[in-house]
């Protein structure tokens, strides 16, 4: 089949054939795919926008929904600040009593300005009294969680049809750019033959005439056009891979830029961390091995000091020794001497009392000698006790630093959860004002719904006005919040004090429990 959308989109591949165009063509053709690929950029940024927007709206749904579970965070919330709160409440609803009358003033006196409310329900009671036929039809209506449920469903199924009527217009808009591409070449060839059916009749008219044409002027035709034909062909497909090719290179690109990207940033923040972690590796062990050279170091200048002290000791003991034993030599030859003599004995006497002095100034030489080395390793056992007290305290004093880090640390902690929860308060404050709103608003609604069922008029739809819900009344009307409008009710924990109609009592009840809906 010609009109077939799956061969115009996937054509079969041809051969290909070298082909020789000319300057203007190629220009041509250029142009072409660059208006392409602009088209196709701003029709991929327009189905970008419409998947974002697609992709926040579940979010926000999938937000809203996981609120209304009955063990998320906002219902514990919410259930710990009402059983901190039930006192208050208690003492706001006797006291709000004892202020009914002039509460009550005050919600007349707020009703009848003109606001959106007011007109909302004003715009319901007037329809009201036009709608009186319509009991039958409403009475047969579903509940409030249905609608809900059916809102849902249409608003997905609009979703999904507007989705589907954008497709489909943008697949007609192609198929239609197609079919005006392959009218424009059918005209073309068209026109084409025309001439040539022209040029030939007048040919023949002109042999009809008398004037003779050769067989190679018809020959020639009909190579030129064959070679016309071929060309455009040619043309055609070398159009079609062209265009392929474009869309094929620009999504590899694509990926591979998205690859690189994720690669890269993967790449920074591992380099990033590894340098932090060696940074403070390496901050931790210059600051031990500092510690450690230090105490070494005094540990050894003592040492090597006392080994000097040690070392020249010993040299002059040495010494003494030598000069003691070159005396004792020199006084052995002198008592050999002497004993050859007749006054050896006085001699002998005072060499004695000699010997006997200088072996006491040995002793004591000695004494003193061992009373300095100990004095020494005192030293060096004091000092090395000081060191070791010092490495303690900077010990001790790194640990009480920590435990200030760590204090700091759990107080930013509870100043934190402190600010959130007067946050919870500010906004359970804010639910409570809209409630009382909402009180006032419902009283002088009852009033005039009692007066028209006094008159005998069906208040369906003013009742349906006057309740939260799916359809029914908004709230006032604030600063732009990006359609999501504020719901009353929002600050009833429990859902027994719901008292508007139709509301099902249990947790999973509807989206006005939540204090925001979606319009």
């Amino acid at each position: 089949m010609e009109g077939d959308p799956f061969k115009q989109r996937y054509p079969p591949k041809r051969p290909k054939k070298a082909v020789l165009l000319a300057s203007g063509d190629l220009d041509k053709i250029v142009a072409d795919s660059r208006i392409h690929q602009i088209v196709e950029e701003e029709e991929r940024a327009l189905r970008e926008r419409r998947e974002s927007r697609l992709r926040e709206s579940k979010e926000l749904s999938a937000a809203l929904s996981q609120r209304r579970q009955p063990g998320s965070e906002l219902r514990k919330r919410q259930y710990a600040l009402g059983t901190k709160y039930a006192k208050v409440e208690l003492d706001r609803e006797s006291k709000m009593e004892v202020r009914k009358n002039k509460v009550l003033e005050q919600a007349y006196k707020r009703l009848y300005e003109e606001t959106d409310r007011v007109k909302y329900f004003k715009t319901a009671q007037s329809s009201d009294l036009a709608a009186k036929g319509r009991k039958d039809q409403m009475a047969t209506r579903v509940s409030l969680k249905n609608e809900e449920e059916r809102y849902d469903v249409q608003f997905l199924l609009g979703t999904l049809r507007d989705v589907d009527q954008y497709e489909s217009e943008e697949q007609e808009k192609a198929m239609i750019k197609q079919e005006n591409k392959k009218k424009n070449a059918e005209n073309w060839i068209k026109r084409h033959n025309e001439i040539l059916e022209k040029k030939s009749r007048e040919k023949w008219e002109h042999l009809r005439d008398g004037y003779l044409i050769r067989d190679e002027d018809d020959r020639d035709l009909e190579k030129l056009a064959k070679k016309a034909e071929g060309e455009k062909e040619k043309m055609l497909n070398y159009k079609h891979s062209l265009e392929q090719q474009i869309k094929d290179k620009q999504a590899l690109f694509d990926t591979h830029h998205r690859l690189e990207e994720a690669e890269d940033l993967k790449a920074k923040l591992f380099r990033d961390a590894k340098d932090d972690m060696k940074m403070e590796h390496q901050k931790i062990k210059e600051r031990l091995d500092a510690n450690k050279n230090y105490l070494r170091q005094r540990v050894a200048n003592t040492l090597s000091d006392k080994d000097a002290k040690l070392r020249a000791k010993e040299k002059e003991i040495l010494e003494k020794a030598v000069r003691a034993a070159e005396e004792k030599v020199r006084e052995n030859k002198i008592l050999k001497e002497l004993e050859k003599t007749e006054a050896q004995e006085d001699i002998q006497k005072f060499y004695e009392q000699v010997v006997t002095a200088k072996q006491k100034k040995q002793y004591d030489d000695r004494l003193e000698d061992y009373q300095e080395s100990r004095r020494i390793a005192d030293n060096v056992d004091r000092l090395t006790k000081i060191e070791e007290s010092k490495a303690h305290t900077h010990e001790d004093l790194e640990r009480e630093a920590q435990h200030m880090q760590l204090h700091q640390i759990a107080k930013r902690e509870v100043d934190r959860k402190g600010e959130e929860i007067e946050a919870i308060e500010d906004y359970m404050n804010h639910m409570r004002s809209l409630d009382n709103e909402e009180e006032m608003f419902q009283k002088y609604a009852q009033m005039e719904i009692e007066k028209c069922e006094g008159r005998g008029v069906d208040a369906y739809a003013m009742r349906k006005a006057a309740r939260p819900g799916i359809g029914c009344g908004r709230g006032p009307l604030l600063e732009d919040r990006g359609h999501i409008r504020p719901r009353y009710y929002a600050a009833v924990w429990n859902p027994e004090d719901l008292t508007h109609v139709g509301q099902p009592k249990k947790h999973a009840d509807t989206k006005s429990r939540l204090g925001f809906t979606l319009y």
